[in-house]
């Protein structure tokens, strides 16, 4: 890992994740509120907070496992949980909760095709963009959807990383995250990575991997700092 430098680096393509990076990420206690009204809808009797760590970890056979022994379909628990996720981190923006940084003017600076990756669910990511006015930046942007088949594909999977890669036709490519899962994804997926560590962002704890050996490329503290290492 080198902290950035100017010139350090040049590549055809950079891909972002969301949620830390783009934008504050979604109150915890938001989550688990939509996540408690989507168990009372179903029926389903579960920890709230048990149940969130599991949708943003991606915990299929855990989440599988509680409809099964309580008769919920998982497919309708997904569906419900995604619609009442949307609802709750759209009201937080709407109501000045949660905000796009200010330093995402500087992407537009950026000559290197843009990606988007994000765990979030495509619903929330695209009205995000479109309210912000970015949605004319990035080239590729793929998401992970609240389906049975589509939840486990949440970073470090890199699965959504290589179909970005593939749709900006490169792999020479720099992914920039705010967790240790977006670095163990950039590097399943064969690319560098740059960690954004925002002042103020909080412990870093969702979306983490325990025991990684993790040691990104370089370190950063805004996207603007982050042009010096592209170039």
């Amino acid at each position: 890992m080198v902290d950035a430098v100017a010139g350090a680096d040049v590549y055809e393509a950079v891909v972002f994740d969301n949620d830390g990076v783009l934008v504050e990420p979604p109150s915890r206690e938001a989550l688990v509120s939509a996540t408690r009204s989507a168990l009372e809808d179903v029926g389903l009797d579960a920890d709230p907070r048990a149940v969130c760590r599991d949708l943003s970890e991606g915990d299929v056979e855990s989440l599988a496992g509680r409809c099964r022994r309580e008769a919920v379909e998982f497919a309708s628990f997904c569906q419900r949980a995604a619609s009442a996720a949307f609802e709750a981190q759209r009201r937080e923006l709407e109501r000045g909760r949660r905000a796009v940084y200010d330093d995402v003017a500087a992407l537009r600076e950026f000559d290197a095709s843009l990606g988007l990756v994000s765990d979030n669910h495509p619903q929330f990511v695209d009205y995000l963009l479109r309210r912000a006015g970015l949605d004319d930046l990035f080239e590729t942007v793929r998401c992970r959807s609240m389906t049975p088949r589509a939840l486990e594909r949440c970073k470090p999977d890199p699965r959504n990383v290589r179909a970005a890669l593939s749709d900006l036709g490169t792999e020479d490519a720099l992914l920039v995250g705010d967790r240790t899962a977006d670095v163990v994804a950039a590097e399943r997926a064969g690319i560098d990575s740059a960690l954004i560590e925002r002042p103020d962002a909080g412990d870093g704890t969702v979306g983490s991997v325990p025991d990684a050996d993790v040691d990104p490329d370089y370190r950063v503290q805004s996207i603007a700092e982050l042009r010096a290492v592209i170039g």
